[in-house]
């Protein structure tokens, strides 16, 4: 199960990079753009060590608590971005309700 998981995270780095490779099409916020790549670079030296790191081996303080730092970082990010992907589509619904403005605004 494992080696499946490593293979489908390569094809999604694979069709996500050439996602971004021609992704520059209009106007675009260049900080998004900045963080698909580096996010991009994230997950594939991610997998590099998920390759290199094998069950049981010792790795040096200071390299675990890169990681560990890391995955801390990516996982605030990634519960904001979820938690105000949330936020934005209740009020995207509560946009085009017909009942807004009235005492059963948003109730169903």
């Amino acid at each position: 199960m494992f080696n499946s998981d490593i293979r489908n995270w390569k094809k999604i780095m694979e069709d996500f990079h050439a996602d971004i490779q021609g992704s520059d099409e209009g106007t675009h916020d260049h900080e998004a753009s900045m963080a698909r790549g580096q996010l991009y670079h994230i997950a594939k030296d991610s997998i590099k060590l998920i390759e290199m790191i094998k069950k049981g081996d010792n790795l040096e303080g200071w390299v675990a608590s890169k990681i560990t730092k890391a995955k801390e970082n990516i996982s605030v990010v990634a519960d904001y971005m979820e938690s105000s992907k949330t936020v934005n589509s209740e009020n995207r619904d509560t946009e085009n309700d017909p009942f807004k403005g009235t005492s059963i605004e948003g109730k169903d």
